[in-house]
């Protein structure tokens, strides 16, 4: 069993602050058709004594039609989590690039579901966040 595993096994969310919601909708109409631009980003905070991260997610939702920007969105979760083992980088900067975003996942959703609904557009969902093997494009 590697190293990633063991620290997964013995690692606890603690809990999951919103840190940051900027918000801009351009157009207060939907568009018609529409292009979603999302960007996604972690941190983690070595000096920290808490096992802390961010998440960074910025979304540009363009019309197709006039290719204007109808509306963005970026949102900064931060994620602290508790362990009884104290990981090497290699395996944090792992556990950032999977696990910390599969755990925000759910929040991200749920925020810009809300924001997406309270423009008076039709609710937009996030996909699914996907875990593909090093090196793949999703």
């Amino acid at each position: 069993m590697d190293n990633l595993s063991e620290f997964i096994k013995g690692i606890e969310l603690h809990k999951i602050i919103l840190k940051e919601l900027k918000v801009k909708l351009l157009q207060d109409n939907p568009p018609s058709k529409i292009k979603v631009d999302m960007e996604v980003k972690t941190e983690h905070f070595e000096d920290d004594p808490n096992l802390s991260f961010l998440v960074n997610m910025n979304l540009k939702f363009t019309d197709k039609n006039s290719r204007k920007i109808a509306a963005k969105i970026s949102i900064v979760l931060k994620l602290i989590y508790t362990s009884q083992i104290k990981p090497e980088k290699e395996i944090l900067d792992n556990f950032s690039k999977s696990s910390v975003i599969l755990n925000a996942w759910p929040y991200l959703r749920f925020w810009i579901q809300s924001i997406v609904q309270n423009f008076g557009w039709p609710s937009f969902t996030l996909p699914l966040f996907k875990l593909l093997p090093e090196g793949e494009k999703g």
